[in-house]
């Protein structure tokens, strides 16, 4: 989509508003892309009159694609006719949702699996609920590993329509 915005530029003298969500741009993702994916990349966003990551993280992720970036950062958007806040839930012990691409890099799921371990180990009684388009092999493997099959609920993309259901079931 960035080349033919790039072409468009070029051909109708249009300004570039590059919005950026992709962890793909941190350093240790960016570099284990092809070649050619770098290259285009790099020339979109040096030809883009803005760019707008999601978080100060990403932009600065962003920096070290091009030093010279100016970015402004425009956070993630909910749209809040969708998601309602609860109060307080029904359920009977406090339940965690982690919902991403389950990039490692990015998402820090062994930080997020090592501290439900400390949580389960610590007599706490809870569900972390944790999936995504990501790889779960991980998941599978730190949970058979550790005995953490009770606390730990991993699971598979989901439809975007289906997401704020499935948030409005959790404390956190």
């Amino acid at each position: 989509a960035g080349l033919i915005a790039l072409f468009l530029k070029n051909k109708f003298q249009k300004k570039i508003i590059l919005t950026e969500h992709w962890s793909n741009l941190h350093p240790q993702n960016f570099k284990k892309l092809p070649f050619y994916k770098r290259f285009a990349i790099q020339k979109i966003i040096n030809k883009a009159d803005y760019v707008l990551p999601v978080s100060d993280y990403l932009g600065k992720a962003m920096l070290k694609i091009n030093p010279k970036l100016v970015y402004e950062v425009i956070p993630n958007v909910v749209d809040i006719s969708k998601f309602n806040v609860q109060e307080s839930t029904l359920n009977s012990k406090i339940k965690f949702l982690h919902l991403s691409n389950l990039a490692e890099s990015a998402k820090n799921i062994s930080g997020m699996l090592k501290a439900a371990k400390k949580l389960a180990n610590d007599g706490f009684d809870f569900e972390f609920h944790i999936g995504g388009n990501g790889d779960l092999k991980p998941i599978h493997e730190f949970l058979q590993l550790n005995n953490l099959e009770n606390y730990i609920f991993p699971f598979g993309r989901i439809p975007h329509e289906n997401v704020n259901h499935l948030m409005q079931n959790f404390d956190c």
